[in-house]
């Protein structure tokens, strides 16, 4: 799956690519250019941004990033991939399996937002992940069928070219 979801954000980053590289060769010298140079120049900064994301995974993986089913969703413990602020970049099947929800809900709501454990604990832990590379905290978390379970994250930043990602885990047991 990981290796699927890096296939993907690689072509939309060569699509993007393609297409602010068409849009620059349009560019006749009128002040509605600016404007595309601008959009262009947007969409390259997103590009580059995805693909130093996509790096920074590679590194922290190595080789079993690219292997048939991925060390990643071949884990028994919850992984995810986030922004600094919580946005959900990637998770394995194992997070919706130990929270006990849909994975559309788990995927699409930042981990500072979710209303199924302390939002403002979750906030500071990935501020202090981000700061200081590495934070581990014990949550209080309601799973989906309403049972209460105690997680223990461990999250640590990874960069690539100055983009930090956190890959966040949780330690069973």
């Amino acid at each position: 799956m990981l290796r699927h979801v890096i296939e993907v954000e690689l072509e939309f980053a060569l699509q993007s690519v393609f297409t602010a590289r068409q849009d620059l060769s349009e560019l006749t010298g009128t002040s509605a250019d600016r404007g595309v140079l601008r959009g262009a120049v947007t969409t390259l900064e997103t590009v580059t941004g995805t693909l130093r994301v996509l790096l920074a995974v590679l590194r922290a993986f190595g080789p079993a990033a690219h292997d048939g089913g991925g060390l990643f969703d071949r884990a028994s413990d919850a992984f995810a991939i986030v922004h600094p602020d919580g946005q959900v970049l990637y998770m394995n099947a194992a997070v919706t399996r130990v929270v006990g929800r849909d994975h559309r809900d788990v995927a699409e709501t930042p981990f500072g937002e979710r209303t199924w454990t302390d939002r403002q604990q979750m906030r500071r832990h990935l501020a202090a992940a981000y700061a200081d590379g590495l934070h581990e905290d014990v949550f209080d978390v309601v799973r989906g069928d309403g049972v209460p379970i105690t997680m223990r994250l461990h999250t640590r930043r990874l960069d690539a070219d100055g983009q930090a990602v956190l890959l966040m885990n949780h330690v069973a047991g």
